[in-house]
């Protein structure tokens, strides 16, 4: 909403409250000035506005909200059209400010440190300030550790920098401690806005980081809540900005800082843009090409994301949009470009995840965010500690020996000062001609033609071999700390790589680690990271059913599979340096010191890698191919034993998400780094040979995989000498403190615990208790996150998690209440206050509901009035950034829902005599007769509670599965059956809810998902059966032909070679890419079999016709065959008993619905069947082939029209040059 203020100037003065801009923070926003032109529209809003808030100030509250909800709705309306005019004309009257806002973004990260260092300074001065400045030193430290930095983001932080500019300052205070006239000092005063600034920090940057994590659709659609939030911690800045200026006025020393005013982050042309310019218009200038192209095609308002997540298709092409933008701006197709790109509008996964991000409210987002979010602060912090220290200790005891005046002198190590001296080498020198130089330098060539060692010591003369011309790649890649393009290395680069190696280790030894000892490292953290993948999938077989579809969904993630590529593309190391135990014993400190170091900062951080600043948090800088495969195994490891205790234990919904989300961001950065490195290819130079070169070729199978050939998955890693028991005990000895598991499982029966009194109505009449006594009694009803309230069923905005009943037990002599109650989200606990009006039966009430199921004490305070006689409660819950109305009745919730004949055709109570009479009564014939047929078990009852039950599964399930996937069979009516759903929702019993729900859940848990198999017909995610053409699988598995269970025989893209002919086999559960291998050699066996079975028969003039195994009916034409039931007479099923997916088979047979299915079709009728078939086939191939030949066609003559062209352009050319002859 929005406050006027019209000046004398004519400037007008817009204030933004909390109730437009979010949740509201503690301190009142700072007024926003637009003195620019505004469009018609936004006169007109503000224009009304002004006539319609001039009210006295002791009018009714409701008006002024109604007259504010008014001016907003007009507001929104303008400024979310299309052709938003005042925010384009103020951008064109702005835009020499806006240009000064861009160019302090870029500069973020060398003012963010120019303004740190000051403050360290400040700090030693006036230490009472360190409360606010770590904080800020740590936020920001993170901001720089992070890849990409959004611009809307950077901006905050600007804001937030320009407020701790505001402590320079202190500079010019002497005395800190002198008191005022009250008393107090300026260092009292501040001590406490500084844990302020601290609080409104933290809260800020986990707004901030969790906002980073959103998809790009997420993040425009609901642009409105998320900005709104941000642009409040803006003016939480200024306020605490001004706060601090006024203390040191008041101190008489805050004067002009002209060395401050000078730095570039705190330019005066930015504070004049920041005097006009609102955050949340700069929000919207700052927009991605991405977030302005889904603005454009979707309406980004506080409700309208409710609309996409009901709206597959829309949803599918806003995603795509996000892909397409997001991937352009990489420069070159290549690394995750191509993989994403290939895949961009059908990836499953994805969509599931924005579906879940979109369903997640604000506040349950920063709250989940937080905990990661304080436990990346720790880390930093004490990174900051400890680089602080290390830093101190190189200063303390660093000597500068000028000898003479070359750059040499600049190097720490002696052995590289005195090589630069002898070669005279400026300050740059090629990698390898330093490396040979190194060689040449250890080894001299006497005139006998023997080697003699000199600069190098006996200790290490072990390092000869390895200082060699064969390990040049390797060594250059270290010196230059793997900087993409660099064949030089500089004295800084030099001094970096000496500096980085243990106390007790030599150059010589430096150099030999980085020549054999990273490649030995690094080839055993591969096979150890197959190692562990392998045995997830075989734990898979002793995961409880309940767990198998969520732990499946992470074995077939596109992360997962990119860690094998990136395991199988390093080449192997020699054995001979893996059996050599005493070279390796060599390096083993340093490995082990940074691994366990790593261990420790993935443990503090939960072992969740959210972003590309957590990544560099937990491995620290440098290159991700020195550390990526260590972090992964530890990432796995963890991930295995989840997997592991899946076996006896439920897991919750998120834990294996959370799991694989870290590995997508592990992945996304390798991608990043495989595009930098993609920049200095040379062109001439294929990218598989290029990446080959570079870190043993860990990266040539993650840039094509092509030439990838996965695993099979019924063999094990082999027998490799890096894996060992040892290795293998470390796996049981994780904690998993932060996964989630449910002990009891997931159905809820606990709701059913709750007894309350099954009284279908209160006595209220008696006059011997008290009006607050006639309180006692179980009350029913609503409460809602909107204004509208339960009664305007249908209405869109409605919101409510369901039935609340409440069981008042007791009633204190000054008013207390005290009880229980229950909703769809818990049991909890009642204690409140009435206040009781003796001349009225309408009474003040508040309460608080404690819920007693939740880890974290949840407590809501609810505040309204009631009328005893009525027996009616109404009033609000919650707070003005989370809650609503609420309706209560005296009526068990039991007997709630029969109220709705107490209503008029428009849904309000009846005011009519007569017909509420009636409808009274048919109330209470319709409650009697329930509670009879309960008490006395009435079939009638239970059969129209389990056709409740039922239809209520159904249509949960299917609305479940339609928002995570692109469900195909009985897609969810969200427009008819939306309703229907919400009803039951509303009207059922809070224990009822809370059992179907989570038998629902259950269920859905049981639900075969391919996550990661699109069907190559429909293009939709394929649930519950997958037919696999074993004809169309190339060796890398990466292009298949999948088909779901109603498009087995539709045709597809008729580029594709695919046959109807062709070997297909049915699954009906999850079959991974690594047990393809296995199930396409079975399936060939099975037809094979299936051949000889034929014959057999057909030899044999008094066999009996094949016939079904369920049906027992004879068969002719196509049928399937079991791959698995592999006895002499097998086991065939026709189609019309497979398309109903029978569950029960005959006893006599060991056939279950598991087994995979491979199609047969050598069952012919007759001659004449045989030839139309055929024939047929063969239409369809050279209709293929057709196509093929016309698209080659098309081709062709485009090569040859640009061609003519060409030759066209360069024969002008060739005529006008000879024309200026």
């Amino acid at each position: 909403m929005l406050t006027t203020t019209e000046h004398a100037d004519g400037e007008v003065l817009l204030t933004a409250t909390p109730e437009m801009l979010g949740t509201p923070l503690p301190r009142s926003p700072s007024p926003i000035y637009i003195q620019d032109e505004l469009s018609p529209g936004v006169q007109a809003a503000i224009a009304d506005a002004n006539r319609k808030m001039n009210v006295p100030l002791n009018a009714k509250a409701s008006k002024v909200v109604e007259l504010v909800n008014h001016v907003e709705d007009r507001y929104i309306d303008v400024t979310n059209s299309k052709e938003n005019a005042a925010v384009q004309q103020f951008s064109a009257n702005n835009s020499g400010g806006i240009q000064a806002v861009e160019a302090n973004l870029r500069d973020f990260e060398r003012s963010s440190k120019e303004l740190v260092k000051i403050l360290d300074e400040i700090v030693n001065l006036h230490p009472f300030i360190r409360a606010a400045v770590l904080p800020f030193k740590v936020v920001i430290f993170l901001e720089l550790k992070r890849r990409g930095n959004d611009k809307k983001v950077l901006a905050l932080k600007m804001e937030m920098m320009d407020m701790m500019s505001s402590l320079l300052g202190l500079r010019q205070v002497k005395n800190p401690r002198l008191s005022f006239d009250d008393g107090t000092t300026l260092q009292s005063r501040m001590e406490q806005l500084m844990l302020d600034i601290a609080k409104t920090i933290t809260e800020c940057g986990n707004a901030c980081d969790a906002y980073m994590k959103l998809n790009v659709v997420v993040r425009s659609v609901k642009s409105i809540i998320w900005e709104g939030r941000l642009a409040q911690y803006a003016d939480m800045f200024d306020a605490h900005k001004k706060a601090i200026e006024s203390m040191l006025a008041w101190h008489n020393a805050y004067v002009i800082d002209h060395a401050a005013a000078d730095l570039s982050f705190i330019r005066q042309d930015l504070k004049d843009v920041n005097k006009k310019l609102n955050m949340l218009a700069l929000f919207h200038l700052l927009d991605t090409p991405a977030e302005k192209e889904i603005k454009q095609r979707f309406p980004c308002t506080e409700t309208g994301w409710r609309t996409l997540i009901e709206d597959d298709g829309l949803l599918q092409s806003l995603v795509t949009i996000s892909q397409k933008r997001d991937f352009s701006a990489l420069g070159a197709v290549t690394g995750l470009a191509v993989r994403r790109s290939q895949s961009m509008a059908v990836d499953p996964q994805l969509i599931s995840n924005v579906r879940q991000q979109l369903l997640e409210d604000f506040e349950t987002s920063l709250t989940k965010n937080m905990k990661l979010f304080e436990r990346k602060l720790q880390v930093q912090r004490e990174q900051i500690v400890e680089d602080v220290s290390v830093v101190v200790h190189d200063e303390g005891n660093r000597i500068v020996h000028a000898v003479s005046s070359g750059l040499h002198d600049d190097l720490l190590d002696p052995i590289l000062r005195d090589l630069w001296k002898i070669m005279g080498w400026k300050i740059h020198i090629e990698a390898r001609t330093l490396v040979l130089a190194l060689r040449d330098y250890f080894r001299h060539e006497s005139s006998g033609g023997e080697a003699r060692l000199t600069k190098l010591s006996d200790e290490d003369r072990w390092t000869l071999p390895y200082i060699q011309s064969a390990y040049i790649n390797p060594i250059s890649e270290a010196l230059v700390n793997g900087r993409p393009g660099s064949e030089t290395v500089s004295v800084m680069e030099a001094n970096a790589f000496t500096n980085s190696r243990p106390s007790d280790w030599s150059l010589p030894h430096k150099l030999a680690y980085w020549a054999v000892g990273w490649h030995a490292n690094a080839y055993t953290f591969s096979n150890r990271i197959k190692f562990v993948i392998h045995k997830m999938h075989v734990s898979l077989k002793d995961v409880m059913p309940l767990n198998t579809a969520i732990i499946n969904q992470y074995l077939d993630s596109w992360a997962l599979s990119q860690v094998e590529s990136l395991c199988q593309s390093i080449q192997p190391c020699r054995d001979t340096i893996l059996r050599d135990h005493s070279l390796l014993e060599r390096f083993y400190s340093f490995d082990e010191s940074r691994e366990k170091e790593m261990q420790n900062n993935l443990q503090s951080v939960g072992y969740q890698i959210d972003d590309s600043g957590t990544l560099a948090l937990v491995a620290g800088t440098g290159p991700i191919e020195h550390y990526i495969l260590p972090l992964l195994h530890f990432l796995l490891k963890r991930h295995l034993k989840v997997i592991e205790v899946a076996s006896t234990k439920v897991i919750g919904n998120y834990t294996m998400y959370g799991l694989q989300y870290s590995l997508d961001q592990v992945i996304q950065c390798v991608f990043n780094r495989i595009d930098d490195l993609l920049a200095y290819k040379p062109p001439s130079m294929a990218g598989s040979i290029y990446f080959s070169h570079i870190a043993f070729g860990m990266f040539r199978l993650l840039f094509d995989e092509s030439t990838r050939e996965l695993p099979d998955g019924s063999s094990s890693v082999g027998s490799s000498p890096v894996i060992d028991d040892e290795d293998n005990e470390k796996f049981h000895d994780l904690e998993l403190q932060d996964a989630s598991f449910n002990e009891e499982g997931v159905i809820d029966r606990a709701a059913y615990e709750f007894q309350g009194p099954r009284t279908l109505c209160e006595d209220v009449s008696s006059t011997d208790e008290t009006s607050a006594q006639r309180m006692k009694g179980t009350w029913s009803g609503h409460y809602f996150y909107s204004n509208r309230c339960y009664w305007s069923e249908g209405e869109e905005g409605e919101d409510t998690d369901g039935l609340m009943e409440i069981v008042i037990s007791e009633v204190g002599e000054e008013g207390g209440i005290y009880g229980e109650g229950i909703d769809p989200l818990g049991i909890y606990t009642i204690r409140g206050r009435i206040i009781t009006d003796p001349s009225s039966s309408t009474s003040s009430i508040e309460f608080q509901k404690g819920y007693t199921e939740e880890n974290e004490k949840i407590v809501w305070t609810y505040r309204g009035t009631v009328d005893i006689m009525d027996g009616s409660m109404s009033g609000r819950w919650g707070d003005d950034s989370w809650g609503g109305p609420f309706q209560l009745q005296r009526i068990a919730a039991d007997f709630l829902h029969f109220g709705v004949h107490m209503l008029d055709g428009d849904g309000n109570l009846e005011q009519d005599p007569v017909q509420r009479a009636r409808g009274r009564w048919k109330f209470a014939m319709c409650s009697v007769l329930d509670r009879v047929c309960r008490s006395r078990w009435s079939w009638t009852y239970f059969k129209s509670r389990r056709n409740t039950r039922i239809q209520f599964l159904n249509l949960y399930k299917r609305r479940e599965l339609s928002r995570l996937w692109t469900y195909p069979k009985g897609p969810f009516d969200f427009t008819h059956e939306g309703p229907l759903l919400n009803y039951l929702e509303k009207t059922l019993p809070p224990a009822d809810i809370r059992f179907y729900r989570s038998r629902a859940q259950a269920d859905l848990r049981h639900v075969v998902v391919h996550s990661n198999i699109l069907c190559s017909a429909c293009g939709v995610t394929i649930i519950g059966s997958r037919t696999i053409c074993l004809e169309c699988i190339v060796a890398s598995h990466k292009c298949q032909i999948n088909f779901c269970c109603g498009c087995l025989d539709a045709p597809i893209n008729r580029t594709s070679s695919h046959l109807e002919t062709h070997l297909l086999v049915k699954v009906r559960t999850v079959t991974h890419n690594r047990d393809l291998s296995t199930l396409s050699q079975r399936a060939k066996g099975a037809a094979a079999r299936a051949n000889n079975i034929v014959k057999t028969r057909a030899s044999q003039t008094e066999a009996a016709a094949l016939a079904c195994l369920h049906c027992s009916d004879p068969i002719f034409g196509s049928c399937w065959h079991c791959i698995f039931c592999g006895d002499e007479e097998g086991v065939f099923i026709c189609n019309r008993c497979d398309a109903d997916e029978l569950s029960c088979w005959p006893t006599e047979s060991s056939h279950n619905s598991s087994h995979p299915l491979v199609r047969f079709q050598g069952f012919q009728s007759g001659a004449t069947v045989d030839v139309n078939e055929r024939i047929t086939m063969l239409e369809k191939a050279l209709e293929v082939l057709n196509g093929k030949v016309v698209d080659m066609a098309q081709t062709m003559a485009d090569h040859q029209r640009n061609l003519d062209e060409r030759f066209a352009g360069l024969e002008k050319l060739i005529l006008e040059a000879l024309a200026k002859r």
